[in-house]
């Protein structure tokens, strides 16, 4: 226990902290108005590349977008041209008639309003692949 200069005795948990009742009030610090952060180039440049990405429409690697052409390797071509790049395969309005397709990091397919894909009856259109399911090798 330790007595104040009024007689008064404080009674603290630990002798080495100060009470708050002997703490000595502080004024409150006048807010100081941050300095206003300049642009920083680096990211404009990244926010004007990520909003850029290349198109890779699928009519250009020869699909027709008819509905009755196998359309498997024109839309295959174009997911590939735009792994390499990174950008987004694009699809004109019509019914794309496909069987599997390998989608590969990076890419992007946009299927707009108008855009039907549509599963190929054919069993020749999936390969078939290894695969593994809960750890068993399967074919």
């Amino acid at each position: 226990m330790s007595k104040l200069k009024t007689g008064r005795a404080v009674r603290c948990a630990d002798p080495f902290r100060i009470s708050p009742v002997l703490a000595p009030r502080r004024a409150p610090l006048a807010r100081q108005a941050k300095p206003p952060v300049p642009p920083r180039p680096w990211i404009i440049l990244l926010l004007a590349v990520s909003s850029y990405a290349a198109e890779f429409p699928v009519q250009k690697y020869g699909a027709k977008g008819d509905g009755a052409t196998l359309e498997t390797d024109a839309i295959q071509k174009a997911i590939d041209a735009a792994a390499k790049s990174g950008g987004t395969v694009t699809f004109a309005k019509g019914t794309y008639r496909t069987g599997a397709l390998l989608l590969k990091s990076g890419v992007e397919m946009r299927i707009d309003e108008g855009v039907t894909l549509i599963g190929a009856r054919e069993l020749s259109a999936y390969p078939v692949m290894p695969t593994r399911v809960a750890g068993i090798e399967m074919k």
